[in-house]
């Protein structure tokens, strides 16, 4: 098995596609350093002080974890693309027949695979993290990795990465068509991410239903004499709860359960973050988790149903309902367990289809 690991890290050492992604691992997250840099110095030319930001430490750990790991969104679509690729040629160019001429077995080339294809994810990855916080120093601001901890966030991220890596590489193993590997891989990745945002939006249970309906009142009830409302006004505007345990919950919240698809939703942060606890512009590095956009951001709701009453209801109310905020810790193990178990189908499935394979 270790010639097989030589001889698949000597092919990655002669892919151009290889050295290419890692260029942009190095030069994106320092282009995100330059911008900020660049932006700085214009509001210092129009006359301000970068020091009427007024930025917070935990808005500095903000900014460096994300541009430390923003790349984490993109990477599962890149390596959908490169990995099927790779692979493919071991079809193509009869590699894999004559890796079992030699006498490796299905479980090895199996194995050495998924390492090697891991082992790429983890170069790309932590150079971008890396490089995202050398980045940092061409800002004003300078990086703040929160006391080492956020290389465990990273790392957690990188848990979920190599989990579909499994699954990219099981297929381009398992169907000798690289661009219909390549496809498949692509679509999923695709589908994976719409279906994490689709599930994000029900990752209530059916009792904070029960509580947000009662909060609900309470607060048409406080605007009751401002408005004139009376009894009956009040009741039409409280949604049914069937409103939202309809068919797309029960869709949305088995993905949201079972999967990790939602990650990117909660760890991963952007500038229109609903999960961080935070209303500033830019947002603060949080060690909790809301999810209380669940409501308020539910897709089939927003689309199909005038919610008014929503806009009423203070969010710290929200927060304060049992499983709406949960601690960074509980949310992270979660998602490595998820990740772990769905890597081990991946391979254990993968493997299965493998194993009994034509290859020849």
């Amino acid at each position: 098995m270790l010639e097989l690991l030589k001889f698949e890290y000597y092919r990655l050492k002669k892919n151009p596609l290889f050295w290419i992604i890692l260029a942009l691992c190095v030069v994106a997250p320092l282009f995100v350093g330059i911008i900020v840099r660049v932006l700085a110095t214009m509001i210092e030319k129009g006359g301000a002080d970068i020091s009427d930001l007024d930025l917070s430490k935990a808005n500095i750990k903000w900014i460096t974890w994300f541009a430390s790991s923003y790349f984490y969104v993109r990477l599962p679509l890149i390596m959908a693309i490169f990995t099927p690729l790779f692979i493919g040629r071991d079809y193509k160019d009869g590699i894999i027949r004559n890796k079992i001429i030699a006498g490796h077995t299905r479980l090895q080339i199996f194995a050495t695979s998924i390492i090697v294809q891991c082992s790429v994810v983890f170069v790309f990855s932590v150079v971008y993290f890396v490089f995202g916080i050398i980045g940092m120093f061409i800002t004003p601001f300078g990086p703040n990795i929160n006391g080492g901890e956020m290389f465990i966030r990273a790392f957690i991220l990188l848990i979920s990465l190599c989990a579909t890596v499994i699954l990219i590489t099981a297929l381009s193993l398992t169907i000798k068509n690289r661009v219909l590997a390549l496809v498949i891989a692509v679509v999923f990745v695709s589908t994976f991410n719409f279906f994490g945002t689709f599930a994000s939006s029900y990752s209530y249970t059916p009792n904070m239903v029960d509580d947000y309906l009662d909060l609900y009142e309470d607060t048409l009830e406080k605007y009751e004499v401002y408005y004139n409302w009376d009894n009956s006004d009040i009741e039409d505007m409280i949604p049914a709860k069937s409103s939202f345990l309809g068919i797309p919950y029960y869709i949305g919240h088995p993905i949201y359960v079972l999967t990790n698809a939602t990650m990117g939703s909660e760890l991963i942060p952007s500038f229109s973050q609903a999960a961080l606890l935070n209303d500033e512009i830019i947002p603060s590095y949080s060690n909790k988790v809301s999810r209380e956009d669940a409501f308020k951001g539910n897709i089939i709701r927003a689309i199909f149903m005038d919610d008014f009453g929503s806009y009423m209801i203070d969010e710290s109310d929200i927060r304060k309902m049992d499983g709406i905020v949960l601690p960074i810790e509980q949310v992270e193990l979660t998602y490595t367990i998820k990740s772990i178990v769905w890597a081990s189908i991946y391979a254990f499935c993968g493997y299965g289809i493998f194993r009994k394979k034509n290859l020849f």
